[in-house]
């Protein structure tokens, strides 16, 4: 098979917000290495699980196109790339819901708050000089990095409890 890529995005306009919403699970089943792209001039919001099973699955989340700094993207479910690349742009946040496995991570944003657990990760590159802020939002939860590869953040790797 060849690569795969698949891009949604949504234009802000006067009777639109601008907003991407994903609502049912996407899952890659078969053949090589594909790319998702999820691209929006407003929010992004990850509400259902996106995950491969074969091959590699990069995924692209750009939030505020339009660079106004009113966009944000929002994780609250598993995201398994099977060693794919998971891309941030524009502010992000991981919540305590979410999960990555099994992906590098490349931060090319302003800021990403990590909430939920980052497990089999064998690389996190920041671009920008971005915050990479690990937190736990409410009591019990412990958000954590398992991980025996590199981390290399060029301005700010903050964790809170």
């Amino acid at each position: 098979c060849s690569l795969v890529n698949i891009t949604f995005d949504t234009i802000k306009s006067d009777c639109s917000y601008g907003n991407l919403q994903v609502v049912s699970d996407l899952v890659k089943r078969c053949c090589g290495d594909a790319q998702l792209t999820l691209s929006a001039d407003n929010d992004i919001t990850v509400d259902s699980a996106i995950r491969a099973s074969s091959g590699r699955l990069a995924v692209t989340v750009k939030a505020d196109n339009d660079g106004n700094g009113t966009g944000s993207t929002v994780v609250n479910k598993a995201l398994d790339l099977n060693s794919g690349e998971l891309t941030l742009k524009g502010t992000a946040k991981l919540t305590k819901a979410s999960a990555v496995r099994r992906a590098n991570i490349v931060i090319d944003s302003a800021e990403v708050n990590v909430a939920g657990a980052l497990s089999d990760i064998d690389l996190i590159t920041d671009n920008r000089g971005s915050a990479l802020r690990l937190s736990r939002d409410y009591a019990g939860f412990k958000g954590c990095i398992e991980n025996s590869g590199l981390l290399t953040v060029n301005r700010l790797l903050q964790i809170l409890s």
